[in-house]
């Protein structure tokens, strides 16, 4: 019984010797295959066999882990042999398991042939379509050069997402495409105010004929005046088109002179009192003396006047308005203000843009 003890002792430790032989093979395939060591393993009916890459500085494999693009290397049959870490950010899958697997797998079904074609051609560039494991899509610029090692073949692919690039092209085609319809809107603005100049002047002066020919008749006289206010109306508006027109083509042309602003304002009040339609009182507040200003009259003109036309719309019945010119400075301070129905705060940041109403 004791030889055949001495036997089975020997082999136990036999077999631990090559257990302890193996271990430093497998440590170190373990660190290949995790991007510890410059090396990769090709998978061989017999068996695996090790390909020692030309020592890689730290820096440098620091450098490729940091990149913002996905980087990695692959055999000649599209196998990912190293990815870093933006590879498998974006490919949705940890880095460890992306080693051994198919690049087509994340790429989209009509993107094989594609992809295929560069590897057929030995590299080049593409754009293709990638599937995450996460189940999201995006668009990628793939770069595929070939790399060689130890006379084995390889390619070294860079992987660049286009998403955000993609979002700002949209973004600025679609921003080219509203400019190019705003220009186009504007410029119609232009010609139809032009147009309907002439429809207007022509019934202006169809109704003064009529006033001359029929002034007896109150019925005849009651219909012109309407005609005449009507028309008035209807080509102020024309103006504030056109005037709307010229500012956005940057066409306004400002004619400044030196002027009083107070007799200016006090004017268009009294003016604003005689055609009001429902019964406010006005009240004005003036500075003392005149009140000189190097400004365009009739934009400013315009200016007030607008003032003092919504102040009357939104002022209730019998209501006040007040009309306050002051100095501050150098400058004028012009206010008014009524006891109407007030604009709604949330309309405060948007009552300058151009045809913006509240309810």
């Amino acid at each position: 019984m004791e030889p055949e003890k001495s036997r089975e002792q020997l082999l136990l430790a036999e077999i631990e010797s090559l257990r302890s032989r193996l271990t430093e093979p497998e440590a170190t395939l373990s660190a290949i295959r995790s991007g510890e060591v410059d090396a990769f393993v090709v998978s061989e009916q017999a068996g695996d066999r090790v390909y020692a890459l030309r020592s890689a500085d730290p820096p440098y494999r620091v450098m490729v882990e940091e990149m913002r693009e996905g980087a990695a290397t692959l055999d000649r049959t599209g196998t990912i042999l190293y990815a870093n870490a933006q590879l498998s950010r974006l490919l949705g899958r940890p880095t460890e398991t992306l080693r051994g697997s198919f690049l087509r797998e994340f790429l989209a079904p009509e993107e094989a042939k594609p992809f295929e074609d560069l590897l057929a051609k030995g590299g080049g560039r593409a754009e293709l379509g990638f599937c995450s494991d996460r189940g999201q899509s995006f668009p990628a610029q793939v770069a595929m050069s070939p790399v060689s090692a130890e006379g084995v073949s390889a390619y070294c692919l860079i992987v660049t997402d286009l998403t955000e690039q993609k979002r700002q092209t949209a973004t600025a085609a679609a921003e080219e495409t509203w400019r190019e319809a705003n220009r186009r809107k504007d410029e119609f603005l232009a010609i139809l105010s032009h147009e309907l100049r002439n429809p207007l002047a022509a019934i202006g002066n169809a109704n003064a004929m009529l006033q001359r020919l029929a002034s007896d008749d109150p019925r005849v006289r009651s219909a012109s005046e309407l005609i005449d206010r009507q028309v008035h109306h209807l080509g102020r508006m024309v103006d504030d088109l056109l005037d709307v027109s010229r500012v956005a083509q940057g066409k306004i042309e400002l004619r400044k002179e030196v002027f009083d602003l107070a007799a200016l304002v006090s004017r268009l009040v009294e003016s604003q009192r005689l055609r009001g339609h429902r019964p406010r009182s006005i009240r004005l507040s003036l500075p003392e003396g005149p009140f000189l200003v190097f400004a365009d009259t009739t934009r400013l003109s315009q200016v007030v006047t607008n003032l003092l036309n919504n102040a009357e719309k939104f002022t209730r019945e019998n209501g006040r308005i007040d009309v306050e010119l002051a100095r501050q400075g150098p400058d004028a301070a012009l206010a008014v203000s009524d006891d109407g129905i007030g604009i709604p705060p949330e309309n405060l940041e948007r009552i300058f843009d151009l045809y913006a109403q509240g309810e």
